[in-house]
C-alpha cells in the first residue's frame, strides 16, 4: 500500500515518538459506542490527566521514550521532563525487573571517570582508558569530551573499531552526519581485526545499524535500509534493526513491508507495549481496522496506564460504531 506524503510524514514521525493522548471530554456525549466512552474517560480521569508543569507534556509517554527507544540511545525531550517526579518511571506489567544501583547514576560516573583519570595519569598511552572515559562522558551528555577521549584512543590505537563506533554515534548526536558516516565506515572496515575483547560481529553490527540510521535522518533511504538489512543479516535476533528499517519503509511509503519488520519486533520483544500500538497505527492506515483494535487491546494489557492507546481504541470503536 502506497500513501502520499501528506499521510506517511506524521506516521513516520510516531514511529520514533510516542504520541501522548488528548482529553476529550468535551466530545463524551456524541460518542455512541460505550466502550469508546469508557477509554476516552480512561484517559480524563486516569494519572495521565496530569501534565508535566516544566514542559505541558503527558508524564506517561510524552517525554519518556520507548524501552526500545531507550535502548536506541534516545532521551527524554527535556531536562525538565527527566527531572520531574511524575516522569520517574516506575516498573510496569509485563516488563522484566531492571536492577537499579544503590548510588545515583551520576556519582557512578563520577566514580569511574576518577578512575579513568589515575589510569591515564599513570600510563598516558592506555587508550583503552581513554575510550572507556569516553564512553562515560557520552552517558553523562558531555559529546565534546567524548569526542575528545575517542579521538584519543584512536590516535593510541588506530585499529580500535569500536572507538570509531562510538565517535560516529557522538557526531550522529551532534547531527554532524558526514563525520559520523566517515566513522562508521572505518569501524566496518576495521572489525574483522577486533580481538575477542570486542567481537567483530557486534561491532560491525552496531556500525552498520549506526550508519543506517545516518543515512536515514539525512533522506538517503536506500542505503539506510541497506545497512539494516546488514545489520539484521549479523545478528538475526536485532530487535532495533527491524524496528529503524521499519521507520525507514514507513518514510519510502511502504507500509506493508513496515507492518512485518514491527511484527518481528513484537515476535522478538513481545512485552513492548509501544510496539504494538505503533503496529495498531499502521494497520488503521491500511484501514485493517480489527487487527488496529487487537493492537490497542493487546498494548493496554501489557501496559494499563497507555493512554495513546486508550484514546487511540476509542477513537476506532467510536468510527465503527456510527
Amino acid at each position: 500500500m502506497t500513501l502520499n506524503r501528506g499521510t506517511a510524514a506524521p506516521i513516520a514521525a510516531f514511529l520514533f515518538y510516542a504520541a501522548a493522548a488528548l482529553p476529550f471530554r468535551a466530545n463524551l456525549a456524541l460518542v455512541p459506542s460505550p466502550r469508546a466512552g469508557a477509554d476516552y474517560a480512561h484517559i480524563i480521569e486516569g494519572p495521565c490527566r496530569d501534565r508535566c508543569a516544566a514542559c505541558g507534556h503527558s508524564p506517561c509517554r510524552a517525554c519518556e521514550p520507548s524501552r526500545l527507544g531507550r535502548l536506541q540511545g534516545e532521551q527524554p525531550r527535556s531536562e525538565h521532563c527527566r527531572l520531574h517526579p511524575h516522569h520517574r518511571r516506575q516498573r510496569r506489567k509485563g516488563e522484566r525487573f531492571r536492577y537499579r544501583p544503590p548510588f545515583p547514576r551520576a556519582r557512578l560516573s563520577d566514580r569511574a571517570i576518577a578512575d579513568y583519570h589515575e589510569a591515564i595519569r599513570l600510563d598516558l598511552k592506555y587508550a583503552d582508558a581513554y575510550y572507556g572515559r569516553g564512553l562515560t562522558y557520552r552517558n553523562k551528555g558531555d559529546l565534546e569530551r567524548a569526542i575528545a577521549d575517542y579521538s584519543e584512543a584512536i590516535r593510541l590505537d588506530p585499529k580500535l573499531a569500536a572507538a570509531y563506533n562510538n565517535r560516529g554515534t557522538a557526531y550522529r548526536d551532534q547531527h554532524d552526519l558526514d563525520r559520523a558516516i566517515a566513522d562508521f565506515n572505518e569501524a566496518i572496515r576495521l572489525a574483522p581485526e577486533v580481538e575477542a575483547v570486542y567481537p567483530d560481529t557486534i561491532i560491525r553490527r552496531l556500525a552498520h545499524f549506526n550508519r543506517g540510521s545516518a543515512y536515514a535522518e539525512k533522506g538517503d533511504l536506500d542505503r539506510g535500509i541497506a545497512d539494516f538489512n546488514e545489520a539484521i543479516r549479523l545478528d538475526p535476533k536485532s530487535a532495533d534493526a527491524y524496528y529503524r528499517r521499519a521507520a525507514t519503509y514507513v518514510a519510502k511509503h511502504d507500509i506493508a513491508r513496515a507492518v512485518a519488520d514491527l511484527s518481528e519486533v513484537i515476535r522478538l520483544a513481545p512485552e513492548v507495549a509501544s510496539v504494538r500500538h505503533e503496529r495498531g497505527k499502521l494497520y488503521q492506515v491500511q484501514r485493517d481496522y480489527a487487527h488496529a483494535i487487537a493492537d490497542y487491546t493487546e498494548a493496554i494489557r501489557l501496559d494499563p496506564k497507555f493512554a495513546a492507546a486508550y484514546n487511540d481504541r476509542g477513537t476506532r470503536t467510536a468510527s465503527r460504531a456510527i
